[in-house]
């Protein structure tokens, strides 16, 4: 266990929290792209291959605990709330990561391009699942 400050907080971590795994979802997924659903969840959208190799099939899953914070891409826990004061976001896949792509406004109103990794993503038999616990469902239309 280890504490940390921020921002005059105390922050107690404990080795027993579960650890993010890198996404898989990008070596077997092509076509990866952002999305809103009609409820306003931010989306990530892709083609990918059922576990025997057969043909792509799109594929989402809503994505959840991405805030922003002044400007930066943060992941915590509850719904994301990113979408509501970023704009322009897209995924980019460079190495072993996908990341989350956004220009966010600050609370003075000044605007900062930012990305994060996205954790979590894996391909399960063609369908994309976001292992966050209380991840919604995506409701279709995806934007």
């Amino acid at each position: 266990m280890f504490l940390t400050m921020v921002f005059g907080l105390v922050m107690v971590f404990s080795g027993s929290a579960s650890a993010q795994s890198p996404s898989t979802f990008q070596k077997t997924c092509k076509d990866i792209k952002y999305g809103v659903d009609s409820k306003g969840t931010p989306v990530v959208q892709a083609s990918c291959l059922k576990a025997n190799g057969q043909s792509s099939v799109t594929s989402y899953a809503a994505l959840r605990g991405f805030h922003n914070f002044e400007g930066r891409l943060t992941a915590g826990p509850g719904l994301g709330t990113f979408q509501k004061t970023c704009r322009d976001s897209s995924f980019e896949v460079k190495g072993q990561h996908v990341y989350l792509k956004s220009t966010c406004a600050k609370t003075n109103g000044e605007e900062v391009e930012t990305s994060t990794i996205l954790y979590d993503v894996h391909n399960k038999d063609g369908q994309l699942q976001h292992r966050v616990s209380g991840n919604d469902k995506v409701v279709p239309p995806v934007k």
